[in-house]
């Protein structure tokens, strides 16, 4: 396995990214986008099954989040999340050789990439979502509330979210390395929360309208997101080739709580026979 790191330049800032290549040559690319407050190196153990089963994985760093540049948690428009992805997705295309393309998304990534689909869904084998961000319930009422009066007044003015460690993880570890990590934020302006209101609603409309191979994952014990919006979403996609798997007992980052090895096979399992 090689390891690199590097960045590219997006309106003014660079975005960071991290690039995994298997031993031998690559039987599929991926592309993975994390979820709000964190970053691309938190999925440790997805990454080492994708190598595994010889997928080259790449992960950028959104915007206002881990070694990427702006303000925490603060965008104008979900039109750049959109725009940075689809960048990132240029570069990547530019390594030589036709290989099977995936995309993957966990929480607010996911909602990024349902997005994403929902916009251009053409140069794509298939997309797998993990606890995709399609509500903002764990985000208190009153929060929500200040955000959509400030949006138009002051959008970048910013709040703690203080979103519950202890409901991404059962283990231990996990909470304490997410907590202790300097690149780990819980930070959301005022635009950023009605900006994500406003796709997750279009995102819920416009599922009738996905034609690609979907992968839905996610924890029976969500209490960031709750289990029940990805089932909604998925019963509104009317492709034949889609499986959702709802994992008992699981919290939000099914790839990091105890047991992580069933939804990680999982995913790298139905990968693996769509290339």
């Amino acid at each position: 396995m090689k390891y690199t790191e590097d960045s590219f330049v997006r309106d003014g800032g660079r975005l960071f990214y991290r690039r995994w290549t298997p031993d031998g040559a690559p039987k599929a690319r991926l592309v993975l986008a994390h979820g709000f407050g964190e970053h691309g190196g938190r999925f440790s153990n997805l990454v080492r099954g994708l190598l595994n089963a010889g997928f080259d994985t790449w992960a950028m760093d959104n915007r206002g989040h881990g070694r990427s540049f702006g303000r925490r948690g603060h965008i104008m428009r979900w039109g750049d999340y959109r725009e940075d992805l689809g960048a990132f997705l240029t570069l990547v295309r530019r390594e030589p050789g036709e290989l099977p393309f995936f995309l993957t998304g966990h929480s607010m990534g996911g909602l990024i990439v349902i997005d994403s689909v929902l916009e251009d869904p053409r140069e794509y084998t298939g997309v797998v979502l993990s606890g995709p961000a399609l509500t903002q319930g764990a985000v208190s009422p009153v929060l929500i509330q200040i955000s959509r009066v400030l949006s138009r007044l002051w959008p970048s003015f910013s709040v703690n979210t203080k979103m519950d460690a202890q409901a991404i993880s059962r283990d231990p570890a996990v909470v304490t390395a997410y907590l202790n990590d300097p690149f780990v934020h819980s930070l959301a302006s005022a635009r950023m929360g009605t900006e994500m209101a406003k796709v997750i609603a279009r995102s819920m409309e416009n599922a009738r309208h996905w034609r690609l191979p979907l992968l839905i994952i996610h924890g029976g014990d969500d209490r960031l997101v709750a289990p029940e919006t990805s089932r909604a979403f998925f019963e509104r996609v009317a492709v034949s080739d889609k499986t959702r798997i709802e994992y008992e007992g699981y919290c939000h980052e099914t790839h990091n709580d105890t047991g992580w090895e069933r939804p990680v096979g999982d995913v790298v399992s139905w990968l693996a026979a769509r290339v």
